[in-house]
């Protein structure tokens, strides 16, 4: 399991910011877990690849703001 808030996926933290941190967490692949509650933006579009699971515990809440590249859309998307 790998624990996003581990790489910076923090509520505090400015959406772009987060987006980089939830992406780096997702590349790794396999089970990513959010384990911190709170309300998280996200700025750009998260690629989630094969064999990986998002699970977030009770109380966690994602806000898509609008993207610093210019790709407006969905929040998550598949690699494949």
């Amino acid at each position: 399991m790998i624990n996003v808030n581990e790489y910076g996926f923090l509520p505090e933290n400015d959406p772009y910011k987060n987006s980089e941190a939830f992406q780096k967490a997702v590349d790794k692949g396999g089970v990513i877990k959010v384990t911190v509650p709170g309300v998280y933006g996200i700025s750009e579009q998260i690629e989630i690849g094969d064999n990986t699971k998002l699970e977030f515990c009770e109380g966690v809440i994602l806000r898509r703001e609008a993207s610093v590249s210019g790709i407006n859309g969905c929040a998550f998307i598949n690699k494949g």
